[in-house]
């Protein structure tokens, strides 16, 4: 760079600018097109697809199957803990009220994984079962 100074000074500011200005230019061309090419695809992680999200998780579909279940708690939800539905245990949480444990609750919402429920009374489980088998 030093020669070019010493040739013409006008010329090596000018050189000066351009290198400033291409080196930006062309690294940033080089990163837009690189990760397409067979080698960046190893260097570059791949985003998730498109239809790779949260609620469509085989774990998160099989809590969406709960919803507007009763369950009874398990432990005391302080708001969290476990409650049993139909025999299976799952960790669950609370609009932020306690409830004790032995209490019937139903599930209201399923958000990331998470299943929310509600205390309510006992339900009258005699309707629900006769009703199956109409």
């Amino acid at each position: 760079m030093t020669f070019i100074y010493s040739e013409d000074p006008t010329r090596g500011i000018v050189t000066l600018i351009c290198v400033f200005a291409a080196v930006p230019l062309v690294g940033g061309v080089v990163l837009h097109y690189w990760p397409k090419t067979r080698i960046g695809k190893r260097f570059f992680l791949n985003g998730p697809e498109e239809d790779a999200t949260m609620a469509n998780m085989p774990v998160n579909l099989d809590l969406e199957q709960l919803r507007g279940r009763f369950g009874r708690t398990v432990s005391s939800l302080r708001p969290a803990g476990v409650t049993n539905f139909d025999g299976r245990r799952v960790d669950t949480i609370t609009e932020g009220m306690m409830v004790d444990e032995g209490q019937w609750v139903r599930c209201i919402d399923v958000r990331a994984g998470k299943v929310i429920v509600r205390q309510v009374d006992k339900p009258d489980l005699g309707d629900l079962e006769n009703a199956l088998f109409e």
